[in-house]
């Protein structure tokens, strides 16, 4: 991976609380995200992993020929001999801000980010505590007199 490259590449990375995150992003944002029947390990919707998601959908296409999503609005193929054809509705779903809570996808969005930062926080490089996941690990403190930054390693 680093072959070509000048310098390696420099990796920053936030750590969230999982459940308050995906309560956030539900409320607040509209989501495209793999369905859960196509997600990693089976641990819930994530728009983490869209490749893996892609990867896993085609699998379960060539396993089961006539294999059909939930509302079964179309299915991969109908016979051996056709083509596979893997239509991005079948793959993914998406998920209004102003749609009811569930709580089987938050405990999914939950799940696929606890799975992502167990993966990825090893491999940062500079991880800043924007959200006081970590408060002992940087402080800062300002009063009138006084302006002190301590990061700690």
């Amino acid at each position: 991976a680093d072959k070509g490259r000048i310098s390696k590449p420099f990796i920053a990375m936030t750590e969230r609380d999982p459940k308050s995150w995906a309560k956030s992003r539900s409320e607040n944002h509209g989501l495209m995200v793999c369905r859960e029947e196509f997600s990693y390990e089976k641990l819930g919707s994530s728009e983490f992993d869209v490749l893996g998601c892609i990867e896993r959908a085609y699998h379960a296409a060539t396993n089961n020929a006539t294999m059909e999503v939930e509302d079964n609005s179309s299915s991969y193929r109908k016979t051996e001999a056709e083509p596979l054809i893997l239509h991005f509705w079948d793959v993914f779903e998406h998920r209004s801000h102003k749609d009811p809570l569930d709580p089987s996808f938050q405990k999914g969005m939950e799940r696929q980010m606890e799975h992502h930062q167990q993966f990825y926080l090893p491999l940062a490089n500079y991880t800043p505590d924007f959200f006081g996941v970590k408060n002992k690990t940087n402080e800062i403190e300002t009063n009138a007199t006084t302006s002190r930054i301590s990061l700690l390693p």
